[in-house]
């Protein structure tokens, strides 16, 4: 909650660059700085913007701050390998906030539902699932190795 927007006012240009990169090269349209371009039924280029608000690294910082929770709360020892699950976590996030934004440039049409109240349960409701199932799987494994 602290060092993402902080991440985010300091680097929020490159960061903002590097997620309409992730969903251009996913789709395979043409990025402008944080614009990424959609594939429209009618041939007319359409673009969309990412902005804060719909950044990966917002995600992101939410799902290490779970991880850092139920990590704490189960009373795990912290490893070289725990980390790992913490990042797998962290990276599904991104993985679904991406698939968010390139289903938004395959079907523009649909945006209103995609990125909408809809579309935005949807994907924090997958997001926080993948999380718990991720940091309960890693203090899991690491309970049994003790």
């Amino acid at each position: 909650m602290l060092w993402g927007p902080a991440l985010m006012e300091a680097f929020g240009t490159q960061i903002l660059k590097a997620d309409a990169i992730l969903v251009s090269s996913v789709i395979g349209t043409e990025r402008i700085g944080n614009f990424f371009g959609a594939i429209g039924p009618s041939g007319s280029p359409t673009h969309f913007a990412i902005f804060q608000a719909c950044s990966s690294l917002h995600g992101m910082s939410i799902a290490l701050l779970a991880w850092i929770t139920i990590s704490n709360t189960l009373g795990r020892a912290w490893s070289a390998r725990h980390l790992a699950w913490g990042l797998l976590a962290a990276v599904l996030v991104l993985l679904v906030n991406v698939s968010r934004m390139s289903l938004i440039g395959l079907f523009p049409a649909y945006y209103p539902t995609i990125h909408g109240p809809l579309g935005n349960e949807i994907a924090a409701w997958l997001s926080l699932t993948l999380v718990i199932v991720i940091s309960l799987l890693g203090v899991g494994r690491e309970a049994l190795k003790s």
